[in-house]
């Protein structure tokens, strides 16, 4: 274990583990790494040229009591999954906290999920962030004299003198300067691309004449291309047809995750949660910190749905059951959620094996069931659909059925990820350049085929003249297993795998010198 201060050549891999801890868009990510990021003031863990651990340390001025005082806001503490529970981090803070201690700072801030996991490293609780919900029949009285506009450079100065006139009556707070005010003007400026916020699209058409509703009234845009990136949405109780009554205390892991992310507002004290997604296991471990008992969490399926590092980080790290092969049969309360009862299903035919049921007391039940691609739009311009993706059919330059619509991100396939969605947006972002700029793309008449045990393939066809991504995931986990590309009954690229698990999407790069220019693929899995 090697503790020392980063050096340039150490960016990539610090971003690499950044991007494996947080989930930040790519947007954020690029302009904090450009920005922000010092690797003077950027310390890690190294063993054998890799960087295991990482936190930086962004140099502040803050007021306390008219005093101006240099301090260190401790950001980005992450670790990969490997290296969890060995003891890095606790090496690492106390390596850092005594660099603090020699520099003569006084003080060190940092923003946690949860500020009593660093207490035991002399942290404690400072600041409480307040927030206002207002709605906006309370804003028609507000009435503004003057006019709005966005800031340019020359407003810096003068952002910076009211920030400080703002703040003068308090203590405690941050110093921001022209500067300071400077690097986030520059950043929205960077990016010359027209926006409209307050705007929902009601109609995308074949001819890519796109229909939304603004706060200006209805407004339409021919295009040259359209790009879809709708997200997706979450799978509701409806779609399992969960028996039992319909109380209170039932909710979407997505809409439980808001409840108390914004509103600090508490949704039970007692809670189960069906399914094993990621936004689930994640909710698990936040209403434990936040005080709430998870009795267990429940997965139809044989094996768990979420990434392994949530299995192990928010079910394992804090003692909650995971039973897999099991399912809720009865819903018990009247105006709250008083019981479910869990019971075994068979792994194959998923029925339930009668004299299993189990009655476990909550107050709240937490749906973490998977994600349906939000795909309404692309059916109105005539975009065909996959129906084991429910996203639409792509070719290598995630171009649709209909010439000129491309679709990227949650809408075309669910990720695991972030990072792939951010690459996958890249990608198309190059294509659609190439179509605008040529006025089409080649066809692709070459049909990639899921063998058994592979769900589904992204693109679906491809031309063959290109090199390109091939996305898939597994139907049932495997170990020491190898995928096969074949054309015409030939092998033309094996790639080996330690593991494949439905949860983690695989993606294999295809050479177009790989390829043969006649000949549909198939996708083979085996251990």
């Amino acid at each position: 274990m090697n503790i020392r201060y980063a050096k340039p050549i150490d960016k990539e891999q610090v971003v690499s583990v950044w991007n494996y801890c947080f989930e930040d868009g790519e947007d954020f990510v690029k302009y904090y790494f450009e920005n922000v990021y010092d690797e003077n003031n950027t310390i890690i863990i190294e063993e054998n040229d890799e960087v295991l651990s990482a936190l930086q340390l962004n140099k502040y001025t803050i007021d306390l009591r008219d005093n101006k005082y240099d301090v260190s806001y401790v950001v980005g503490v992450s670790s990969k999954p490997e290296v969890r529970g060995l003891g890095y981090m606790k090496h690492l803070m106390a390596y850092t906290l005594e660099e603090l201690y020699k520099n003569g700072e006084i003080v060190s801030l940092l923003m946690a999920i949860d500020y009593r996991l660093y207490k035991r490293y002399g942290f404690d609780h400072c600041y409480d962030q307040i927030q206002y919900n207002l709605r906006t029949d309370e804003l028609l009285g507000f009435r503004l004299s003057s006019k709005l506009r966005k800031a340019t450079f020359e407003d810096a100065e003068t952002l910076s003198r009211i920030y400080t006139k703002a703040m003068e009556s308090l203590n405690g707070y941050a110093v921001r300067d022209e500067v300071y005010f400077n690097r986030f003007i520059k950043e929205v400026k960077k990016e010359k691309i027209d926006y409209i916020t307050d705007a929902t699209v009601i109609d995308v058409n074949n001819e890519k004449i796109v229909t939304a509703a603004t706060r200006d009234g209805l407004k339409q845009y021919k295009a040259k291309a359209v790009v879809l990136t709708m997200g997706c949405r979450e799978r509701t109780r409806g779609a399992i047809s969960t028996p039992g009554t319909r109380p209170a205390g039932i909710y979407n892991a997505g809409v439980a995750q808001r409840y108390i992310n914004l509103t600090n507002t508490m949704v039970g004290k007692k809670v189960v949660i069906l399914g094993s997604g990621d936004i689930g296991l994640i909710m698990a471990r936040r209403l434990t910190l936040e005080g709430a008992k998870v009795e267990a969490v429940i997965e139809l399926s044989p094996y768990a749905n979420g990434l392994p590092r949530n299995i192990e980080q928010c079910l394992n790290d804090y003692n909650i059951p995971l039973y897999l092969s099991h399912t809720i049969t009865n819903i018990e309360g009247k105006s709250r959620l008083e019981a479910v009862v869990v019971s075994k299903v068979d792994e194959v035919t998923k029925k339930v094996i009668p004299g299993t049921q189990k009655r476990y007391e909550c107050d709240t039940l937490i749906l973490s069931i998977g994600l349906i691609p939000e795909n309404e739009l692309s059916l109105k311009a005539g975009v065909v659909l996959d129906p084991r993706t429910k996203g639409a059919v792509v070719d290598e330059n995630y171009q649709t059925s209909v010439e000129g619509i491309f679709a990227a991100g949650n809408v075309l396939q669910v990720h695991d990820l972030v990072d792939f969605v951010s690459l996958e947006a890249e990608r198309l972002a190059d294509h659609v350049c190439e179509y605008i700029n040529d006025g089409k793309l080649a066809e692709s008449s070459i049909n990639i085929e899921a063998g058994e045990n592979i769900n589904h393939t992204i693109p679906q066809k491809i031309s063959g003249t290109k090199d390109f991504v091939l996305s898939f995931r597994v139907r049932k986990p495997f170990k020491e297993c190898k995928v096969d590309i074949m054309q015409d009954g030939e092998v033309i690229k094996t790639k080996k795998y330690k593991k494949a698990i439905p949860a983690e999407m695989v993606q294999i790069k295809i050479l177009k010198d790989e390829i043969k220019q006649n000949g549909d693929l198939k996708v083979i899995i085996s251990e």
